[in-house]
């Protein structure tokens, strides 16, 4: 059950975002970024024989699942930095 949390994320962004009418590449990564993330705990848990996708250990998935969410935005943040002094110096 890990991987629900950052495809309860994904969805959560992508509906605020067609609520509200944003249309944001920046925002967009971030979707990728967390459905790539759910795609490598659900290919985690079939290469560990959790064949229906679920763990012996609910609050361990769920934890996991957070702590991958967290990464991703992480990763996602540093992204943005990176864009941002890339473009200052452009300028």
């Amino acid at each position: 059950m890990c991987y629900g949390v950052p495809v309860i994320a994904a969805l959560i962004l992508n509906g605020r975002n067609k609520l509200k009418k944003i249309s944001s590449a920046r925002l967009d990564k971030l979707n990728l970024l967390l459905l790539g993330g759910s795609i490598m705990l659900i290919v985690d848990h079939l290469w560990n024989g959790e064949l229906f996708l679920i763990g012996k250990n609910l609050a361990k998935d769920l934890f996991l699942g957070v702590a991958m969410t967290g990464a991703v935005f992480g990763v996602w943040l540093v992204m943005n930095f990176l864009e941002k002094q890339k473009n200052k110096k452009m300028i």
